[in-house]
């Protein structure tokens, strides 16, 4: 078994919003559903105080983003498809270039 690892620790970037995450290729069902896991785990686990995360079948790296870039985690993706990984990757550099140009 092989496994990709990624990690996303571009943190609090912006507001991540349904219609901003639509422009990256999500439907606004599947935003919506990353979204509100997001706000679930992040309430689960901040009295914990857990700042770092383990998504194992990370997949393309949704849940990860937002965990990241809203919730502040420090996030590490890991799948046992390569595709995957590089697409998590790519996805997470244009979604940080897409905020840092919202905060000029």
């Amino acid at each position: 078994l092989k496994l990709s690892l990624h990690e996303v620790s571009i943190q609090n970037l912006g507001v991540y919003d349904a219609s901003s995450i639509k422009r990256f290729g999500m439907t606004e069902k599947k935003a919506h559903e990353v979204m509100e896991m997001a706000l679930y785990i992040k309430n689960l686990i901040t009295p914990l105080g857990i700042c770092q995360i383990i998504d194992i079948g990370s997949g393309k790296g949704y849940l990860s983003e937002c965990l990241s870039f809203t919730h502040g985690f420090r996030v590490y993706g890991i799948d046992s498809e390569t595709v995957n990984r590089n697409s998590a990757l790519d996805r997470c550099r244009k979604v940080e270039k897409y905020f840092k140009g919202k905060k000029k």
